[in-house]
């Protein structure tokens, strides 16, 4: 038996934005982000680091999401981590 695996396009981390946060509890949580320019984008190191934040953000905010903005003819990807 032969077995083909097709990857498809790799991203990698571009920038991360957090929205919806003050500027100090934006800086903290930022600067626990580990991912550096041009890594391979990496979801469970995402929704790890997300769980890791949540007990900072407790009583702070009511909802969360994630959006990826994908760069045009690349594969860079930002990371949003939208907070309400």
């Amino acid at each position: 038996m032969n077995v083909e695996f097709n990857k498809g396009t790799q991203y990698h981390f571009h920038e991360l934005k957090i929205e919806g946060l003050d500027s100090e509890l934006s800086a903290r949580i930022t600067r626990l982000w580990k991912l550096e320019d041009g890594d391979l984008m990496n979801e469970s190191y995402l929704n790890e680091y997300v769980r890791s934040v949540m007990p900072m953000l407790r009583h702070k905010i009511r909802s969360f999401g994630t959006e990826y903005q994908y760069h045009e003819g690349g594969s860079l990807v930002d990371v949003a981590l939208k907070f309400r």
